[in-house]
């Protein structure tokens, strides 16, 4: 989950602080790389959390919301490079 929470902080931090020119654009790519990159290793460690939990018969809530985060923030950051693509 905090890896997902990062990943998604990273990605809010990057466009917010470069839009108000508080970072140069390498530091905001850096912040870009860094959110895809926790998201990437969220959503299968989330997975495993889920099936762990599934099969010791416990609450997944946790590794649900997680893998809900990571992939949020992956299908956003996959919309912005579409919009990005496109232009």
């Amino acid at each position: 989950m905090l890896t997902a929470f990062a990943g998604s902080l990273a990605g809010i931090g990057s466009y917010g602080l470069y839009e108000v020119n508080l970072i140069s654009v390498d530091t905001g790519a850096n912040l870009i790389l860094a959110s895809v990159l926790c998201s990437l290793i969220a959503l299968p460690i989330g997975f495993v959390g889920w099936w762990w939990a599934e099969r010791r018969e416990r609450e997944a809530t946790l590794a649900q919301v997680a893998m809900a985060l990571a992939a949020g923030t992956l299908g956003v950051w996959l919309v912005v490079l579409t919009v990005a693509l496109g232009k």
